[in-house]
């Protein structure tokens, strides 16, 4: 005997009611998983387009010859560039309508000029570009069913260029005959040690470099030659803010003045405007007080001094020293060595380390860290004067012949009547012979310097400052591939 269950009259065809929602509702989502596939892949398109539409731009933009370009011809020749690169990509997807109709309500401030078309702006410098692309909408297949006709595709790019390590370039020229010691700055009252023995090296000259103003290094732009302690100062904190290239004379490039381009970011400037006197105040700014305030009305983002102690980058030991009431860098210039590189033993001395710099070799002896150390440095060597086979005598427009790797050394204090209160070299031994007893005077400096470490009478200022010249053939590729160099070749990069 069976039972059979049967159905109340109430519940036949609940079956097929619930298959039938259960259909609608997976064409649904098929639906919308097509129409978004779709939309996802037009998207992608449309965002490699507009990149290297932006890329474009900035190339065409900066791309005038023999000179700088009226900045309204150049801010239209890139969105001209950009529109061109992007429907090349994208083919028939915009008319000239849509791009005259693009407008761009989410531009950043910083994107003052726009050009004839709302969607393509730069910054005033030339330094960025954003392109954002007009609106498409993409007809839906199966999104109808649901009531979605249509989904909107939009995109956009922003690109800037990288500087060839601007922030490794200070405002300094070797002084005299370069050699394996380096004299960036002597005033002209101290008599120190060679090749910074004052009067008798006849160039006190430092480069007053204009500042472009760039969001990257948070500065301002002042192009033109006044405020000069003050740009110094912000010069030395960071390193240029634009890069410098070198001048080639045969055959010849043409000039490009520091001041003359300011403040277009693109351009290859080869030739810095040399000044000569005493900015000691702007030079201990830059290296030991830090900056902040404003110039010429506008502020600028506040940096510390370049080798006070606080912050320091990782990648080696950190050492500090209290010279003159601040905590200074102390770093030897020998912990970045690759051990058993110099011929002998491992400097731990400035004399030694000098002895390995004078032997170059063919085999990198530093490692990629010094790049990210603030007492490395680059530094441009000029042209001599016609006639002349030394670095400049005097004040005027330069061209730059090549660039120096250098490592900030010394550091001559408060000089008067050919002696300097305090003589700082980083990794030397500063500790006396017993607690408030300073260390004997090494003999090459009995004449020059007081030697009690501890006297600060007198100003602080920084009136010598003496560094090692590093042969590029020491340094690993990790940091001369990003050296500057001849060619002024720029490498663009997308930045959002």
């Amino acid at each position: 005997m069976s039972l059979k269950r049967s159905t109340p009259p109430n519940e036949r065809g609940a079956s097929a009611l619930m298959i039938a929602m259960t259909m609608v509702l997976i064409m649904g989502v098929a639906a919308v998983a097509i129409d978004a596939g779709l939309a996802f892949s037009e998207r992608r398109q449309a965002q490699a387009a507009v990149d290297f539409g932006a890329l474009a731009a900035l190339q065409k933009a900066t791309s005038c010859d023999p000179g700088p370009c009226d900045l309204n011809v150049a801010v239209d020749n890139g969105a001209d560039e950009a529109i061109l690169v992007v429907d090349s990509n994208l083919p028939g997807r915009f008319v000239a309508a849509d791009w005259s109709n693009c407008t761009d309500p989410n531009r950043p401030a910083e994107f003052t000029e726009v050009s004839s078309f709302d969607c393509v702006s730069f910054t005033e410098n030339l330094g960025k570009v954003r392109v954002v692309l007009p609106d498409d909408d993409l007809d839906t297949t199966f999104g109808r069913l649901l009531g979605v006709n249509t989904l909107t595709i939009g995109a956009f790019a922003e690109a800037g260029s990288t500087l060839n390590a601007s922030s490794r370039i200070l405002p300094f020229s070797p002084l005299g005959v370069p050699g394996n010691e380096l004299c960036l700055f002597s005033n002209q009252a101290p008599q120190t040690v060679p090749p910074c023995e004052g009067s008798t090296s006849g160039f006190f000259g430092y480069l007053d470099l204009a500042l472009y103003g760039t969001e990257e290094a948070g500065t301002p732009h002042t192009c033109n030659n006044g405020t000069t302690n003050t740009r110094i100062a912000i010069n030395i904190t960071r390193g240029s803010d634009h890069s410098l290239v070198i001048f080639d004379p045969g055959p010849p490039d043409p000039i490009v003045g520091d001041f003359d381009a300011c403040p277009n970011i693109e351009e290859n400037v080869n030739q810095v405007r040399v000044e000569t006197g005493s900015p000691t105040g702007g030079i201990t700014d830059g290296l030991i007080n830090g900056v902040s305030g404003s110039i010429n009305g506008q502020s600028f983002t506040a940096a510390p001094g370049r080798i006070v102690c606080d912050p320091l980058p990782t990648g080696y030991s950190t050492e500090c020293a209290n010279i003159r009431g601040e905590s200074l860098d102390h770093t030897g210039l020998w912990e970045f060595l690759v051990p058993g590189t110099c011929p002998g033993p491992d400097p731990t001395t400035h004399d030694q380390m000098l002895a390995c710099l004078s032997n170059p070799g063919k085999t990198a002896r530093f490692t990629k860290f010094i790049a990210d150390h603030p007492r490395f440095a680059a530094v441009p060597v000029l042209w001599p004067q016609a006639g002349e086979t030394e670095a400049p005598t005097g004040p005027g427009d330069y061209e730059i012949k090549e660039f120096f790797a250098v490592w900030i050394e010394t550091l001559y204090f408060d000089c008067n009547a050919n002696k300097c209160d305090t003589v700082h070299s980083p990794g030397e031994n500063f500790a006396g012979p017993g607690p408030g007893v300073p260390p004997p005077c090494p003999p090459v400096l009995d004449a020059i310097k007081n030697c009690d470490w501890s006297d600060t009478s007198g100003n602080d200022d920084v009136e010598g400052m003496l560094a090692f010249n590093i042969d590029l053939s020491m340094l690993p590729s990790a940091v001369t591939d990003f050296f500057p160099s001849i060619t002024g070749q720029r490498d663009y990069a997308l930045t959002r």
